[in-house]
């Protein structure tokens, strides 16, 4: 099935404004892995970015790993059940969290989820 940026299958979902709770390391090293695995993979950020030096961290990180191309961010979603129908994975990174609503909206809705370690 194709979709508007390209075939669903390969596209992965993160779902939750970027803090110091949801592990932005982890979701980035952890998405080149997959990445190396099969460069037609892409991420899709979904949310705000709260703390700036993570702006700052991804500006600088992504074109280092080469992920320019393959690293997509949305901002905020208003719609979050609607937004994750156009992916197959949700990817989830957070050291710190017991109830992520962002894992829950995305297997309700029907992703495969990624953990790096939960």
């Amino acid at each position: 099935m194709k979709e508007e940026f390209g075939v669903k299958d390969k596209r992965i979902a993160f779902l939750g404004n970027l803090s110091h709770k949801k592990g932005v390391e982890m979701l980035i090293h952890s998405f080149q892995v997959i990445h190396q695995y099969d460069s037609e993979y892409t991420l899709h950020i979904g949310g705000k970015i709260q703390d700036s030096r993570y702006a700052i961290y991804l500006d600088h990180i992504i074109p280092e790993l080469g992920l320019g191309t393959a690293i997509h961010y949305h901002g905020h979603i208003e719609k979050p059940l609607e937004w994750l129908e156009n992916f197959s994975f949700i990817l989830i990174s957070s050291p710190l969290e017991g109830c992520p609503v962002g894992a829950l909206e995305a297997l309700s809705a029907g992703l495969t989820p990624l953990f790096y370690s939960f």
